[in-house]
């Protein structure tokens, strides 16, 4: 399938090519129709050319496209080339989610990642090339997260986008009601505009002080005291007059640094809105929701944003009289309101630990194809700053994409190479712990 059970694919040391041309048989740019027979001609780690392979490939628009002398081929025949897929948010592999304080806005991923976490192994036999990963949901401000490809033995070798976000939450964490939630997340950013009054308060009295200082000194040598412009006499308060630990919430507040606000419930999506858009950041907030937040549907298109969805993808209510039930497919209603989405996954249940699995199943309920696979590709680049980059095969954009046995989202399709930057990180042909994984479940089945 496109992942196994969770084991680690030893990282192949392949050389860059400056040229290499990938022939397929199928190829999803995602951004338009489907190729047959295509090839994708990379260099220097981006896609430089699409096209056929012959006459016969279809769309008939595509020029065929010659392959240079000097470029290295895969020949993929039956394949099916695709862009590599997106976790728009998630909190696996770090150490630890959160931290024990409700405010800290200036904790960084940074500190907290393992790069030798099965989490990222899995990842990339799972198709998953880039991801958010960015503190949990218990607490009020979370810290910042980074986006990262699940290949490297440091953070800083992973990592693609280093302040992709600050964690925001208005559901309660542990120990909060929602009031004393809402109470605290408000309070920080009061404190932060006090102090910035206060600062600029001090240096306008120094300035007044020391321009106060230089007339006496003037008064004193009998000469005429300097007349000072208002422009000389202006004060600005900047980003080193603040503690350290208050400096990355002025990005946020600038709306230099995106927040990702966790919502577990529709009553939840009013107040992040609200607070976004009253502290600068409306613009830049993607809303990370629980199921039930279907409701504030209308609230969230109004307001512009995007939105990441929750792994369980159904929302189930109870009717309190009949007690009949009511079941809600999450994804099918941002689609119908216009409503760009990711999927996310799971590590609690099989199925959704995958992304094709998630953008599968939103096609089994109504969802459009092209919509559930932008889903977990185009969609959550997009949400990341990243759509110049990543989430589609298209020319300019990175060489990040995966060569699969079928279609990605049938149940039987491998993972069975993948490339960052036209590079093969991933063959499944020498993925050693899968082998050894198969061959354990053959002698299991002999056994019975």
């Amino acid at each position: 399938m496109l992942a196994t059970l969770a084991l680690l694919a030893a990282p192949l040391a392949a050389a860059v090519q400056d040229k290499v041309a990938v022939r397929a048989g199928r190829i999803i740019p995602v951004v338009g129709p489907e190729i047959t027979g295509g090839v994708v001609l990379v260099e220097d780690g981006r896609i430089a050319a699409i096209g056929r392979s012959s006459e016969e490939g279809a769309p008939a628009s595509l020029p065929v496209l010659e392959v240079p002398w000097d470029a290295t081929v895969v020949e993929a025949p039956d394949g099916v080339l695709f862009p590599g897929m997106i976790e728009a948010h998630t909190s696996r592999g770090l150490d630890r989610p959160n931290e024990n304080v409700p405010v800290t806005p200036f904790v960084s991923v940074l500190d907290g990642m393992d790069p030798s976490s099965t989490y990222f192994e899995d990842a990339l036999r799972d198709g998953i090339t880039a991801l958010l990963v960015i503190p949990g949901n218990d607490c009020v401000i979370g810290g910042r997260g980074r986006v990262v490809k699940p290949h490297g033995r440091t953070v800083e070798a992973m990592t693609i986008l280093p302040e992709a976000g600050m964690k925001i939450s208005v559901a309660p964490m542990r120990n909060f009601t929602r009031l004393s939630q809402l109470a605290e997340l408000r309070k920080v950013f009061v404190d932060l505009a006090e102090e910035r009054e206060r600062l600029l308060e001090k240096k306008q009295d120094e300035k007044e002080a020391e321009r106060e200082k230089k007339e006496k000194e003037k008064e004193k040598e009998g000469a005429a005291a300097p007349k000072s412009s208002e422009e000389a006499e202006k004060v600005e308060v900047t980003e080193d007059d603040f503690d350290v630990k208050k400096r990355p919430l002025l990005d946020l507040v600038a709306g230099g640094m995106p927040a990702f606000v966790w919502c577990e419930k529709a009553m939840d999506v009013a107040r992040a809105i609200e607070i976004a858009s009253e502290n600068g950041f409306g613009a830049r907030t993607t809303l990370v929701l629980g199921p039930e937040c279907w409701k504030a549907a209308d609230a969230i298109r109004e307001a512009g944003l995007s939105a990441v969805l929750d792994a369980d993808l159904e929302h189930v209510e109870e009717n309190p009289l009949t007690g009949e039930e009511r079941r809600t497919f999450v994804p099918a209603v941002f689609h119908e309101k216009g409503i760009r989405f990711a999927l996310q996954t799971t590590n609690t249940n099989l199925g959704p630990r995958y992304l094709w699995y998630q953008a599968a199943r939103c096609v089994a309920f109504g969802v459009p194809r092209d919509a559930a696979l932008r889903a977990i590709t185009l969609a959550p680049a997009e949400i990341l700053g990243l759509g110049s980059r990543l989430g589609s095969i298209e020319v300019g954009k990175d060489a990040t994409f995966l060569l699969l046995t079928g279609d990605p989202l049938e149940g039987t399709t491998w993972v069975d190479r993948v490339f960052l930057e036209g590079q093969v990180v991933y063959e499944r042909a020498t993925d050693k712990r899968l082998r050894e994984m198969l061959e354990g479940e053959v002698e299991e089945e002999k056994k019975k």
